[in-house]
C-alpha cells in the first residue's frame, strides 16, 4: 500500500465529505434537536458514493495491488484520517 497516496485521497476525501455534509445541512434545513430521516439517508448515500469515488481513485493507479485486503488497509486509512 502506498500510504502517502492513501492519506492525501483521505484528506481530500475528508474535506469534500466535510464540505458535502455543510451543503447538506444547509439546503435541508438541519436541525441537531430534530435529525430528520431524510438527512440521515442523504448523508449515508452521499458517504457510501464518496467512498467508491475515491476508493476507485486510489486504486486506478496500475501498479497498486487491488484485493479485499488492500481495501481493508485503505478503509482503516480513511477512517483515521477522517477521525
Amino acid at each position: 500500500m502506498e500510504f502517502k497516496r492513501g492519506i492525501s485521497i483521505g484528506i481530500i476525501f475528508y474535506l469534500v465529505s466535510f464540505t458535502i455534509g455543510g451543503i447538506l445541512s444547509l439546503g435541508l434545513d438541519f436541525n441537531p434537536d430534530n435529525l430528520t430521516l431524510v438527512f440521515t439517508i442523504s448523508a449515508v448515500v452521499s458517504m457510501i458514493i464518496l467512498t467508491g469515488i475515491f476508493s476507485y481513485w486510489y486504486f486506478k493507479k496500475e501498479d497498486i495491488k487491488k484485493g479485499y485486503k488492500e481495501g481493508l488497509k485503505l478503509g482503516l486509512v480513511f477512517l483515521i484520517v477522517g477521525a
